[in-house]
């Protein structure tokens, strides 16, 4: 794919405005499968543009949005999957040759062992050395040896990871592990970075390798997880951060793995909500669904769409930091706090009226399927 061709997928009529009738109920949330496919598409061409031909994998992170429809829209174009409790690992070993991840720190023995009685896992990222304790039990009981990254902090802070220090430990102590195939690293920050922030990702799994290289581990595989902006934010920043990675596992001699989810997804669906009550004097409003939505670095836009009750006008209105908000709304979990923040001029909202949000097709299925919340009806079309 092309650069013409890059920008005519992404200005194509499947990535205009989902099908917002009057009479949907709400709250719900609208998916187009068909953008899905052209984000996908123009990823794996950035990929084909970027690596070596036999350098590079490309794994999509189920818990982004858990739909089998849309994991096997992915598997189709030749994703693999990554997959973090038993029903994202059904769909996954639903095919037999579809390569799998098990990540996330909430593993279980009986989710590692059934991973072996279906098929091999393809590779286990262990987030600590419990994991690999576990995963090397569980591994020697089914006669099966599994290759399995180290997942290092991204920063010293992060919560999710073993510390540098853990993953030294696993390399010197090997021999511990024999079920145990150390293959690569696993450096997960999160896709919601700034440019700067992906560069300070990127040297610390710079660091961490020459570290883990030195104390005697062969590293065949960076995991880069995510760290990769909506394709519709910005295409040259998404090649510029897969430069990166590939000019990093060029010095280091390894192959490379990526796991985008905000970038096939992000901007590919739709959420619907209701106001449900207006407070004027205090300038708020609450809608009818606590759903996760991401305005940040990551997203193309940072907007909402406000269509009044029985109008077919809509108007955007921008999200804003709260110093610079004269508006804002409750009853959603943004990730930047428990608010968004809006820049709307007047209080012109009334009970009824719809709030639409623009890119939902991260995380917002998954995280209301997680907390059990079943007032999200999501729609997958086409």
């Amino acid at each position: 794919m092309t650069s013409a061709t890059i920008k005519q997928a992404l200005a194509s009529p499947n990535r205009g405005d989902i099908e917002r009738g009057q009479s949907t109920v709400t709250p719900r949330l609208l998916f187009s499968l068909n953008r899905v496919r052209d984000n996908a598409e123009v990823f794996r061409a950035l990929c084909e543009r970027v690596f070596r031909p036999d350098g590079y994998e490309i794994y999509f992170p189920t818990k982004v949005a858990p739909s089998l429809q849309i994991v096997n829209c992915l598997r189709e174009l030749g994703f693999g999957l990554e997959v973090i409790n038993h029903s994202t690992a059904a769909m996954a070993h639903a095919d037999p040759l579809t390569r799998t991840i098990l990540g996330g720190p909430a593993k279980t023995s009986a989710l590692i062992a059934w991973g072996f009685i279906q098929r091999n896992w393809t590779y286990v990222s262990c987030e600590s050395l419990t994991d690999l304790r576990e995963v090397n039990a569980v591994a020697a009981h089914h006669k099966s040896r599994v290759s399995v990254f180290l997942r290092v902090k991204a920063t010293t802070k992060r919560r999710l990871g073993m510390s540098i220090e853990d993953a030294r430990w696993s390399v010197t102590h090997s021999d511990l592990f024999p079920a145990l195939k150390l293959a690569g690293i696993h450096l997960h920050a999160g896709s919601n970075l700034s440019s700067r922030e992906a560069d300070l990702t990127l040297e610390r799994m710079r660091m961490v390798a020459v570290d883990l290289a030195q104390n005697g581990m062969h590293i065949e595989v960076l995991n880069f997880g995510g760290g990769l902006p909506c394709i519709a934010a910005s295409v040259a920043e998404t090649e510029r951060r897969l430069q990166g990675f590939s000019q990093l596992a060029d010095t280091v001699g390894t192959r490379v793995i990526v796991e985008p989810g905000r970038a096939i997804v992000g901007d590919a669906a739709e959420l619907i909500t209701e106001v449900t009550d207006v407070r004027p004097v205090d300038r708020e409003l609450t809608i009818n669904s606590a759903a996760y939505i991401i305005h940040g670095p990551c997203n193309a836009d940072k907007f909402i769409i406000h269509q009044r009750l029985g109008e077919v006008e809509r108007r955007r209105i921008e999200v804003v930091a709260r110093k610079e908000a004269n508006y804002r709304i409750g009853g959603i979990w943004p990730a930047e706090g428990d608010s968004l923040w809006l820049s709307t001029p007047t209080p012109e909202f009334a009970i009824g009226d719809r709030i639409i949000f623009p890119q939902a097709g991260a995380y917002t299925l998954g995280f209301l399927n997680e907390l059990s919340f079943d007032e999200l009806l999501p729609t997958i079309s086409s």
